[in-house]
């Protein structure tokens, strides 16, 4: 608990980011200070439009407990986060002593699982806390997953299911646990392997069916175009993706705060991925099994990223970092005395600690968050607000800020790298309605630096405005530059529909 404290206590006095924790706590208040809301929570998504397929009532419920206890004051979402997780890591302890490492291990782990620098995010950020919240609901159901397969007792697995359907309810990621929680039974095999794996596999595929109709009552669904591209996209990304993660692991001097793919992590990623391997393949006692099952583990649980670049967040290897663990726990060094082994993972965790304590200051407030965005991460931020707003206009004012700070705060010079500032400089002047001079901040834009997101901002204007040839002219010099984008062939696709569609109609404006 003090390490945790030393590391993250100056971030109950943090403010916002401006991203989510913008919608949630600003846009959305009104609703959080409603007790009825703990109810009503269940029926909504997480962001409240029709658009969103998020579908995450524990983590609103959880909002609305920290607004009706502290009033709206953020440092109460910002000491609930620090809380809960210390409550993921004693449970963490405890999943590992049960899943048989030694208490001593077990405590080393659980340490450097505590202050571990590519989480800090999940506890520094207020929507992070989503991911921590899904730990502490994943390793407690491991826990009693654990128990009924060693003793039969079905209250156990009643247990572990109660707090599966609250992971569920927490974060869609959680369904993994199912083929997780089914390879460990497979792995540890013990009497009545059969009735055991039946009412296990019975009792949680109804908890994920009656999810699945809750969501699709209350949430958008994603149609099958998206999902193909999704797969798609993961599968190219795989092999990066997990590397970038590896080298962050062990080596987080590239933390960001609107993480994308860096060559630096990555080239991280491979040196200890073969150093691992290295070590488990010179381990002795290394068991395969288990070594084989904290990959699955590893990689299951953080597939949701693969289809999520290129903003790749750091919180989501909360639940991941249990796989690292089970891996590492196979790995001995039988040649290094214990008295340097133990000064080494002092030196190793206080520099885990240090880290985590100065990158969780990033997320102080929305103007350090953006400063910190701008250094790491080029026109990451803008670009991403301004992206969400292009979908959603309840963005438009936090869209708009990141924006412009970064783009009239920029030199001359500096200003002709910033390209996608000036494209949705001009949408959010189509947004007041001003179509001449968005069409003009734009021509002008895309004339000086094509830019396929410039090309399809024009496109969508004068797609609202009936000028089909012209809509589709744009849409295509998008699609010339950026090809693989199905967001453009989808685009192409609903203007020629439109088209047609005036066409017969007889418009003419056709």
């Amino acid at each position: 608990m003090l390490c945790i404290y030393a590391v993250y206590a100056q971030s109950i006095f943090y403010g916002i980011s401006g991203l989510d924790d913008f919608i949630m706590l600003v846009q959305n208040l009104g609703f959080y200070r409603d007790p009825h809301s703990l109810i009503t929570a269940f029926s909504k998504n997480v962001f409240f439009y029709d658009g969103d397929s998020y579908y995450r009532p524990l983590l609103t419920v959880s909002i609305v407990i920290d607004t009706l206890i502290g009033k709206g004051a953020l440092g109460a979402y910002h000491f609930s986060n620090v809380l809960y997780h210390f409550i993921a890591v004693c449970v963490l302890f405890n999943l590992l002593k049960n899943l048989d490492f030694t208490k001593n291990k077990a405590f080393v782990f659980t340490s450097f699982f505590a202050v571990s620098s590519v989480i800090s995010q999940a506890v520094a950020w207020i929507p992070g806390r989503n991911d921590v919240l899904l730990g502490i609901f994943i390793f407690t159901s491991f826990i009693y997953i654990i128990k009924f397969n060693k003793s039969g007792v079905y209250a156990r697995l009643f247990t572990a299911a109660f707090f599966f359907a609250a992971a569920m309810l927490t974060k869609e990621t959680a369904a993994v646990a199912f083929f997780v929680f089914a390879l460990y039974m497979c792995m540890n095999r013990t009497e009545d392997f059969g009735k055991k794996t039946a009412a296990f596999a019975s009792l949680f595929l109804a908890i994920i069916f009656i999810w699945y109709m809750m969501k699709k009552s209350y949430s958008a669904n994603i149609d099958a175009y998206n999902l193909f591209s999704i797969f798609k996209k993961s599968i190219k990304d795989f092999i990066p993706v997990t590397l970038q993660y590896i080298g962050k692991i062990f080596f987080p001097m590239n933390l960001k705060v609107v993480p994308l793919i860096s060559s630096f992590d990555k080239i991280c990623g491979i040196f200890f991925t073969v150093f691992l391997a290295g070590l488990i393949y010179f381990s002795k006692a290394a068991n395969p099994r288990k070594v084989f099952f904290g990959a699955v583990i590893f990689i299951a649980f953080l597939y949701p990223t693969y289809f999520n670049n290129p903003f790749l967040y750091e919180h989501r290897m909360y639940v991941p970092l249990l796989g690292v663990l089970i891996v590492l726990n196979e790995v001995s060094i039988p040649c290094l005395k214990k008295r340097h082994m133990t000064v080494f993972l002092c030196a190793y965790f206080m520099f885990f600690a240090c880290v985590s304590f100065i990158n969780s200051i990033k997320f102080q407030n929305k103007d350090v968050f953006a400063s910190s965005a701008r250094v790491e991460s080029q026109t990451s931020v803008s670009y991403y607000c301004s992206f969400l707003a292009f979908f959603d206009l309840k963005l438009y004012e936090m869209s708009e800020y990141f924006v412009k700070k970064d783009y009239y705060s920029a030199s001359q010079k500096q200003r002709a790298g910033l390209e996608h500032e000036v494209v949705y400089i001009g949408y959010f002047e189509w947004l007041r309605g001003k179509f001449d001079a968005a069409e003009k901040i734009l021509s002008d834009s895309v004339k000086k630096r094509p830019n396929a997101d410039g090309y399809s901002i024009l496109a969508d204007i004068y797609l609202k405005e009936n000028k089909f040839d012209l809509a589709l002219e744009n849409i295509k010099k998008a699609i010339k530059i950026n090809p693989e984008s199905e967001a453009y062939q989808k685009f192409l696709i609903e203007c020629v529909k439109r088209k047609k569609i005036m066409l017969t109609a007889g418009s003419p404006n056709v």
